[in-house]
């Protein structure tokens, strides 16, 4: 082989390494993101669910307190 070949080859090896480090960087960015996204999601459902509850006590006092 010669030098030319054995530098071009040592390129495209590094530039696929390279790539396959690079996606595996996102991937794990993109699976934090979306384990954080989830945890706000259970945190919002909980919130809708207590302010679902008090507007049921509100709406019960105002019916019971009704003219």
């Amino acid at each position: 082989m010669t030098p030319e070949v054995i530098g071009i080859a040592l390129t495209v090896a590094l530039a696929i390494i390279g790539t396959w480090v690079k996606l595996n960087a996102d991937i794990a960015r993109m699976n934090a993101r979306i384990h954080a996204l989830e945890k706000n999601e259970v945190e919002v459902k909980t919130l809708l669910k207590e302010m679902s509850e008090a507007i049921r006590r509100i709406e019960l006092h105002l019916a019971k307190h009704a003219p």
